[in-house]
């Protein structure tokens, strides 16, 4: 396979600290002249290199694998067989496999997945067992040949986008080979594509910066927001397809200012004291995929971080929940989150910024129903003749408001739909703080089982606990970690208190 690749020269950023720490998949680290693969000829044998647009990724070098080996070869022969196979519509049929391909499966399996790979690749997203998704990611990553390197990715990308709510190892595994994708063809992850879940595809990734958006200006704010924020705003309620972009602009654009205006007197958010640092680590393309010997890399990756800055988690927190506030009330958005460890004048530096950015959120937060607040010095008179009107008016109200309650107690069948929705609103929540007395409790198994007695999937119960804690918090309250789910450690307090426990 060739490779068309535009080298893309970046200056790189002033670093004090220049190291090189290489990193296997084990984890173990190791002398780099070791695990860079040799040619007969005994140099390292590379088959290109370049600089990514990224610039927190400086350069990228990709190898041949070091050794050969022959037994995905089958895979790739039946893969480029069965390419062009066309399905007809058929009945799903259940399939597992831990390493799915054409021979295991029975020919009403292989039916089904030719019609499932068909509609998907119509745009299509048909439920299916997470063997046939596995299946197709293999076959785009092991088919250069047949799947062009930008057509790959967009496929990659939508499998990921439609079928993660599913399966939740997806987030994981794909993380990593749509980094490798990427880094091995030469390609910009399409960060439109993923916005709603970049959050966990960059917690997912062993290389991170792959996933942060940012420009070589604002190198160390960027790390420094996806490093130290342990909220994830990309996830909130009131962000949609309409308003995503304004949050992702402005959030970003306006912490990035606040971090330059605070370096002026704090060192901790200064990006040229040193902390910047450039590393290097060397990677296994498509570790745990099926791929065969011809497709198999190992990538070189010189990348930039910061070293560990202290006590700063919750300052570099409250800055993102401070900038989303200003966004929500901008799109006059009543609730607001609570910020707890920021100062005056680091609040006033935000303000800088959104008062210039965003200068109507004043007339659009009272056009939405906000109170508008009484002038200090206004002058109040007393007049009879309002007051008469305001008497008479509300007299009215109450009479048609009579005549309504009697027209409500008139349609019996009107009144019982009420009360039976009531009902199901007072279960439901009912099950939402039973669920979230489990998980502030770390009891995953009584949470599975509550999901299973009421007949729901895990995530939809999470939905629904985290419909609850809008109302605490104001917030979401718990998000997915370790195959579980955890209280928000920012609202830990305020939940237990309200639960009680």
């Amino acid at each position: 396979t060739s490779f068309s690749v535009k080298n893309v020269n970046v200056s790189p950023p002033t670093c004090e600290n220049d190291e090189t720490v290489v990193i296997t998949d084990s984890g173990v680290s190791a002398n780099i002249s070791e695990i860079i693969p040799r040619n007969e000829s005994g140099e390292h044998d590379i088959i290109f290199s370049y600089s990514p647009e990224n610039p927190l990724i400086e350069e990228v070098k990709v190898y041949n694998w070091h050794s050969k080996y022959t037994f995905y070869e089958r895979f790739r022969i039946d893969a480029e067989r069965y390419y062009d196979f066309k399905g007809v519509e058929c009945q799903p049929v259940k399939y597992f496999s831990y390493m799915p391909g054409y021979m295991q499966m029975s020919s009403k399996q292989r039916e089904w997945y030719f019609y499932w790979r068909d509609c998907v690749r119509n745009g299509r997203y048909i439920p299916t067992d997470s063997s046939y998704v596995l299946l197709y990611i293999y076959e785009i990553i092991n088919l250069p040949t047949r799947v062009p390197a930008k057509e790959g990715l967009e496929l990659l990308c939508r499998i990921w986008e439609n079928y993660r709510a599913s399966y939740t190892k997806l987030d994981n595994y794909m993380a990593e080979w749509v980094c490798d994708y990427c880094l091995i063809n030469n390609l910009s992850l399409p960060f439109e594509r993923i916005a709603v879940f970049l959050d966990k595809a960059a917690m997912a990734a062993s290389l991170s910066q792959f996933y942060i958006q940012c420009d070589e200006d604002n190198m160390y704010a960027c790390i420094l927001m996806e490093k130290y924020s342990s909220y994830r705003w990309r996830q909130g309620k009131y962000i949609d397809s309409e308003n995503r972009q304004l949050f992702e602009e402005h959030i970003k654009k306006g912490f990035v200012y606040g971090v330059a205006r605070m370096s002026e007197s704090d060192g901790r958010f200064d990006g040229k004291s040193g902390r910047l640092v450039k590393k290097n680590t060397v990677r296994d393309a498509f570790g745990g995929a099926l791929c065969a010997y011809a497709i198999k890399k190992r990538l070189s990756v010189d990348y930039y971080t910061i070293e560990n800055v202290r006590d700063i988690g919750f300052i570099v927190t409250d800055m993102v929940r401070y900038c989303e506030n200003r966004v929500r009330a901008y799109l006059g958005i009543r609730p607001r989150l609570s910020i707890q460890n920021l100062t005056e004048y680091q609040k006033k530096i935000l303000d800088e910024y959104f008062d210039k950015w965003l200068p109507v959120a004043e007339i659009k937060r009272k056009s939405r129903g906000y109170e508008e607040e009484t002038e200090p010095n206004r002058p109040f008179k007393v007049s009879f003749e309002r007051a008469r009107q305001i008497e008479e008016s509300s007299w009215e109200v109450t009479e048609r408001l009579v005549e309504e309650t009697d027209e409500d107690f008139l349609d019996t069948d009107e009144t019982e739909a009420k009360k039976e929705e009531t009902s199901i609103e007072s279960k439901t929540l009912d099950v939402a703080k039973e669920a979230l007395v489990c998980i502030a409790k770390g009891d995953k198994k009584g949470f599975e089982a509550l999901a299973d007695e009421c007949y729901m999937m895990p995530e939809t119960l999470a939905e629904c606990v985290n419909e609850l804690c809008y109302e605490i918090v104001g917030d979401i309250g718990i998000e997915e970690r370790n195959g579980g789910y955890m209280i928000i450690s920012d609202y830990r307090q305020e939940i237990l208190q309200w639960l009680r426990i």
